[in-house]
């Protein structure tokens, strides 16, 4: 690469790290076409194309060009993130496999370890974690056991593993997780103060993410629409950033139903809430054969409407684990709603409209740790 193009590639990285990406786009086009056997160029504009879904599957085929090349490994990584992203965790997993025998080994037994964690194989995620408490990837092993920990609600241990990392590299990461798990206690206040220190860093805009959806859970819904009215980077709240806008305007009183031209589940149940369509939603959880990429079972003996409203009146009295546009929660039931992996469970979360009881979905998942909030038991 001679001097002017690396110059103009410095330029396009640095576009790349403010997420001008389509201007990083183009000044790499350039460079690329002056110097096309570059893979590094090359493997940086895949990178960038990536993160478009117009441009997504030109990215993905330069990644699979590139491994065939001496730097296949990079390539190869990059495929294994790609094939996770979009649930074909079959294919990641090949590609991280063949990563094992490289210097890519530890950040591929990282990517591996969340690939059980999204198929509910939380043992065998935690085996991959802590084999890497003794290597170069011992903050983000530490990282992910806390997110598995606090995924099962168990918040002290959880909280021990984000401390740890504060102070390090990590710090950014362990504030908004520590943030995370003040939410789900309900300590909103303590919350806010650890992503307000994170305003003016690198994670600004996490951390303003998090503050947007905890005004929602306050019923600050002015304050929520003030902060993404001047956010820049929508992306980051994925495919939710229409719905978002609509779930404000709507609480503030900005719009009304016959303005709302694209109308999804969420939208339709946000302006009339109808109870059956709910439930005929989560009639999809019973069906081995439906169209759902990944889904739960609930056992095929499970009364859903009796489960429905029980669910209904038990988070009343809970605090939601997650918050976004919805509110997420935990309810333990008194007889196995499910088997997943092998394992019977008596656990669903149950997803709500915010600062409401009314549902959208609920599912089996798998034990929720010891930290669980109990509710009274359910008579079968």
């Amino acid at each position: 690469m001679n001097n002017s193009n690396y110059q103009l590639y410095l330029k396009a990285r640095t576009l790349f790290n403010k997420r001008k990406i389509n201007e990083a786009i183009e000044i790499l086009r350039k460079i690329s076409s002056n110097e096309p056997s570059d893979n590094v160029i090359k493997f940086k504009l895949a990178k960038c194309l990536l993160h478009s879904k117009k441009t997504k599957q030109e990215g993905k085929l330069i990644l699979l060009d590139l491994s065939n090349t001496q730097n296949s490994i990079f390539a190869l990584f990059e495929l294994g993130k790609l094939e996770a992203s979009e649930g074909n965790n079959s294919m990641a997993r090949q590609y991280f496999m063949r990563l094992l025998n490289t210097q890519k080994r530890n950040y591929a037994m990282l990517e591996l370890g969340k690939l059980e964690v999204t198929e509910g194989n939380n043992s065998i995620a935690r085996q991959y974690f802590e084999q890497l408490l003794n290597t170069q990837n011992r903050d983000y092993a530490m990282l992910e056991l806390g997110r598995l920990e606090a995924s099962e609600g168990n918040n002290f241990m959880a909280r021990q593993y984000f401390k740890r990392l504060l102070n390090t590299q990590s710090n950014n990461y362990a504030l908004l997780e520590l943030g995370r798990l003040e939410v789900t206690e309900g300590n909103n206040s303590m919350a806010r103060q650890y992503f307000e220190q994170l305003l003016n860093t690198q994670s600004e805009n996490f951390a303003l993410v998090e503050m947007i959806f905890l005004d929602i859970k306050e019923k600050n819904y002015l304050g929520a629409y003030k902060k993404i009215s001047v956010f820049s980077n929508v992306s980051l709240f994925k495919k939710h950033y229409y719905d978002l806008k609509i779930l404000l305007e709507y609480k503030l009183g900005k719009i009304n139903q016959s303005e709302v031209l694209n109308k999804d589940y969420y939208i339709s149940q946000l302006f009339n809430y109808d109870e059956d369509y709910a439930l005929n939603h989560i009639k999809l959880h019973l069906d081995e054969n439906n169209n759902k990429i990944k889904h739960t079972l609930f056992n095929s003996d499970i009364d859903l409407n009796y489960l429905f409203h029980y669910a209904r009146e038990q988070i009343n009295y809970l605090n939601p684990v997650e918050i976004s546009i919805v509110h997420k929660y935990i309810v333990e039931c008194g007889f196995d709603v499910s088997t997943i992996n092998g394992i019977s469970t008596k656990y669903i979360k149950v997803v709500t409209l915010p600062n409401t009881n009314n549902i959208l979905t609920m599912y089996p998942i798998s034990y929720y740790g010891k930290e669980s909030r109990k509710t009274k038991e359910l008579i079968k």
